[in-house]
């Protein structure tokens, strides 16, 4: 098959991929057998949506297994890079969340299909730093904890979908509106649980990727702290982390289900409401799309607890 690196042709309104257009990528020779790997498992749940069982031939599958850690920082094994690199086409998140995602780039022609599903899609970048080594360089490519950013990624994958194989248009098509669906009911679902609580209450983040969660249920955000995911702090870095959040007169605290135990002692033992939110990094391929839809409503019920206290 010839294979070329497909960035976003990002559709405008979804009305253009239900009226038929679709981003011109040049011809493809789909092969009987078709395997295409989701990078983690935010784009494989994403990508399940799209890429179904009605379309012969077609495999999706996880590339990275669940990951404790933060995933922007996952370094491909020997046997990642094996399958990456003989797979017919790969499906990244983009922007940055993959750190191999340029490598997969520039193997060009002798490497897969690379479709970066937020390269054209407007990103949140209120929180910038000048150090190229912190999590909160660059614009922040965690827009799946977000429905509506879901929903954004989705789209993008059908598009780049239809472009790659165009001969099953009609069936992305058909998937993508079943989609519009299910975000629909999730939307409805967490407008209920918004209406429910009064969400004013002074609100850090201690994760990058909890911004548009955040946005979603319109936080009050006073601090948002840059850390790496699922490790403790050291006694220094968490003497600071608590004199800032002291600072700032926080009382509610949005952070990773992942964190150390140890980590949310010490923030419930300083008084802290705290919301767990589960950044969809646990989970094999067995999580597909409806388990999407299942988490992001357990995020919100999370934050309806923590601030019903």
């Amino acid at each position: 098959m010839k294979k070329r690196i497909l960035f976003l042709l990002f559709l405008v309104m979804p009305a253009l991929i239900l009226s038929g257009c679709a981003p011109v990528v040049g011809d493809k020779d789909i092969p009987e057998n078709f395997s295409i790997y989701a990078s983690f498992l935010p784009a494989y749940m994403l990508s399940d949506l799209i890429v179904t069982e009605d379309i012969p031939g077609m495999n999706l599958n996880l590339l990275i297994q669940p990951q404790d850690g933060c995933m922007r920082n996952y370094v491909l094994s020997d046997w990642d890079q094996y399958i990456a690199v003989n797979c017919d086409a790969v499906i990244l998140i983009g922007n940055g969340f993959e750190s191999f995602e340029q490598g997969l780039m520039n193997l060009g022609e002798e490497g897969p299909s690379v479709i970066s599903a937020s390269s054209s899609l407007i990103l949140d970048a209120s929180y910038q730093t000048d150090n190229e080594e912190s999590h909160l360089y660059g614009a922040n490519p965690w827009l799946f904890l977000s429905a509506s950013g879901g929903l954004q990624l989705t789209e993008a994958i059908a598009a780049n979908m239809i472009a790659l194989d165009p001969d099953y248009e009609s069936v992305y098509i058909g998937n993508l509106k079943s989609a519009y669906e299910k975000f629909e009911s999730l939307s409805e679902s967490i407008l209920e649980v918004k209406s429910a609580v009064d969400y004013q209450k002074r609100t850090a983040l201690l994760h990058e990727g909890l911004i548009y969660i955040a946005n979603d249920f319109a936080l009050n955000v006073v601090t948002r702290i840059d850390r790496e995911s699922g490790e403790y702090p050291d006694e220094t870095s968490l003497s600071q982390m608590l004199k800032t959040l002291e600072e700032s007169n926080a009382e509610v605290v949005l952070i990773e289900k992942q964190a150390p135990k140890s980590l949310l002692e010490a923030l419930r033992a300083t008084g802290y409401e705290i919301a767990l939110i589960d950044t969809l990094s646990a989970g094999g391929a067995q999580n597909g799309a409806e388990a999407y839809f299942e988490r992001m409503l357990e995020n919100a019920r999370a934050i309806e607890n923590a601030f019903k206290k």
